[in-house]
Formats: C-alpha cells, sequence, structure tokens
C-alpha cells in the first residue's frame, strides 16, 4: 500500500487540495479526462459528527465528496448539500478552489497556532472520530486550511486511493468508496 512520506506527515506538506463542485461525478470525469487525475471514489453522504463553531455554538455541514489522485496530492472534490450558519455557508459553499489539507501531529496545539498566526477556526468536525479543523486562513493565504492527524483510518484512505492510481490507465474512472 502506497503511504504516505515522513515529510508529509511531519512537516506541514499539503497532502490533499480540495475543490466545492455542484456534481460529483460530472466534476470527477472532467479532472479524470482533463488532467488525468483519478481514479475518484464517491462517498454521496459521508458522515460526520460533533460539527462546531470555536465557541461551541453548533454547525450544520453536510457532504458528499470524491477522492482521487493527482501526481503525489490527493483531490477532493466536495458537494455541500448543507452549510450553517452563515459564516460556515459563505467559506464552504463557494465553487472553485477551497482548501488544502495536511496532517497535524498535534491538533489542538495546530489550531491554536494557526489562530495565532491569524487564520481562526472556521469548524470542526469529527469524520470516524478523526477530529478535523478547517481555519479560514482566506485573509493570510487566500484559502481554507484543513489539518487532522495520522491515524491508521487516513493512512488507510490515502493508500487506497494513491494504490488506485498506481499505474491507472483511465478506465472506470468512477468508483465507489467502501464499494
Amino acid at each position: 500500500m502506497a503511504s504516505l512520506s515522513k515529510e508529509q506527515i511531519e512537516g506541514r506538506k499539503a497532502v490533499q487540495v480540495a475543490f466545492i463542485v455542484d456534481n460529483l461525478e460530472e466534476a470527477a470525469l472532467n479532472w479524470a479526462r482533463t488532467v488525468g487525475a483519478g481514479p475518484f471514489f464517491l462517498a454521496r453522504e459521508l458522515p460526520v459528527s460533533n460539527v462546531r463553531r470555536p465557541n461551541g455554538e453548533h454547525a450544520e455541514f453536510e457532504q458528499g465528496i470524491a477522492l482521487g489522485q493527482w501526481g503525489s496530492v490527493m483531490v477532493e472534490l466536495i458537494e455541500v448539500r448543507k452549510a450553517a450558519p452563515a459564516i460556515v455557508h459563505e467559506v464552504m459553499t463557494t465553487p472553485g478552489f477551497n482548501h488544502i489539507a495536511y496532517l497535524a501531529a498535534d491538533p489542538e496545539a495546530e489550531a491554536a497556532r494557526l489562530v495565532e498566526s491569524g487564520a481562526p477556526v472556521l469548524l470542526t468536525l469529527e469524520f470516524g472520530g478523526v477530529p478535523v479543523h478547517f481555519h479560514d486562513a482566506r485573509h493570510t493565504t487566500g484559502f481554507v486550511i484543513e489539518h487532522y492527524p495520522y491515524v491508521d483510518a487516513i493512512e488507510q484512505t490515502y493508500g487506497l486511493v494513491a494504490d488506485a492510481a498506481e499505474g491507472w490507465d483511465g478506465s472506470d474512472p468512477l468508483r465507489v468508496l467502501g464499494g
């Protein structure tokens, strides 16, 4: 199984670029045809829990995703179904490039570091028990920053996508995540 490098795990190196799209299947097919990224693994519904704003206020974020590989970086295509309150909706629903993701050994310390650098927490959530932080860094970097810890579930997902891309001939560009 392909694995993430030590530099990616320890060095705030982007492991993923993410784009908001209107239609997952169409966007994934376009990425595959246009730049050869893929194959893409689709999850029409991505279950998340404990979705919160930094003040503890309940937030909503419902999405479907498609994950594909483009060289050494994973591409995440996101079809947002619900995002609230207003600031989350504003930042997380505009089509086009949205965020980069990297791994953080200590997510809470990394969150504090990013806040100190001028990138406030926009949203936190859990995916399969993995804590995920989104920071609004649009005023400092021009995009949102997502980070999460390196755990087995992350390694498995990145490995699945990277392994499928190894030697991929462009056939069967859409697959079901977990299927």
